[in-house]
C-alpha cells in the first residue's frame, strides 16, 4: 500500500491502471505532457503544494496498487542527475527564458536551505565544488526532492518497472507499451537544463566526485550506476 512520506510525488490513471511514482530531473515534465495527454483522467498529486495529496487519492492509488496495477518510474545517474539540478535550480539567472520572479524566489529557498548563513546573492556566485562541499549538511539535500536521494524518494513504493533517463525514449516506449498507449513517434523535451555542451564530468573534482559517490551510495548501488 501507498506509503505516506512528504516527498512522494505520484501520477495516476484509474482508466489506464498505472501508478508513476515520480523522481525530480529524470525528464518528469516531458513524461508528464505525454502521459496527460494520452489520458484525460491522468492526475499527478504530492505531498504537500499546489498538487497537494487528498485522502481520495491515497485510496484511488491503493485501490489500483491492490489490483496489482502497472506501477513504474524513472531514475538517473546521481553524478549527472545533481549537476542537472545545480544548473536548473540554482544557477539560473535573467537571461534564462524560463526565469521569472516566482523562480527566483524558489531559487532564493533553495540558496538558504543550502546554507542559511549567506546571503542568496553570495551563494549563487559560487563554484560546483563548493554546492558540493556544502550540500551533505543541508536542508536542501535531506528534504528537497531535486537533491534528495531516489531510493529515498522512492521508499517503500512498489514498483514493476525502473525505467532510465541515460535510455530515455526506450523507458518511455516501454511504459506506452505497458500501459497500452499510443506510442509517441517523437518524444519532446521540456524544462531542459542551462544549455551547456559540457558533460557532467567536467564539473567534478576528485574530491566533489567522491562526496557524491558518498551521498547517494544507495542510489548507486541499486540502481547499478558508476561514474564512467
Amino acid at each position: 500500500m501507498l506509503e505516506a512520506h512528504d516527498k512522494l510525488n505520484v501520477s495516476y490513471s484509474e482508466n489506464m491502471a498505472f501508478i508513476w511514482f515520480r523522481v525530480a530531473k529524470t525528464g518528469t515534465r516531458t513524461l508528464n505532457h505525454l502521459l496527460s495527454e494520452a489520458c484525460t483522467d491522468c492526475r499527478y498529486v504530492a505531498r504537500g503544494g499546489a498538487k497537494a495529496m487528498q485522502a481520495s487519492d491515497v485510496e484511488r492509488i491503493n485501490n489500483l496498487i491492490g489490483k496489482h496495477c502497472f506501477s513504474f518510474s524513472i531514475v538517473r545517474n546521481p553524478w549527472d542527475r545533481v549537476v542537472s539540478a545545480w544548473l536548473n535550480k540554482i544557477k539560473i539567472g535573467p537571461r534564462d527564458p524560463w526565469y521569472t520572479p516566482k523562480v527566483r524566489e524558489s531559487q532564493y529557498r533553495m540558496c538558504r536551505a543550502l546554507d542559511p548563513s549567506l546571503s542568496p546573492t553570495i551563494t549563487l556566485e559560487k563554484d560546483f565544488d563548493w554546492f558540493i562541499q556544502h550540500l551533505p549538511e543541508s536542508k536542501l539535500f535531506r528534504n528537497n526532492v531535486h537533491f534528495m536521494p531516489q531510493t529515498e524518494i522512492l521508499s517503500g513504493s512498489e514498483i514493476d518497472y525502473v525505467g532510465r533517463f541515460e535510455e530515455y525514449e526506450q523507458s518511455v516506449r516501454h511504459i506506452f507499451d505497458r500501459i497500452g498507449l499510443a506510442i509517441p513517434a517523437k518524444l519532446p523535451h521540456e524544462n531542459i537544463s542551462k544549455p551547456s555542451a559540457k558533460d557532467f564530468r567536467h564539473y567534478f573534482s576528485k574530491e566533489s566526485k567522491a562526496t557524491v559517490a558518498k551521498l547517494y551510495a544507495a542510489d548507486i548501488e541499486r540502481y547499478g550506476y558508476s561514474y564512467g
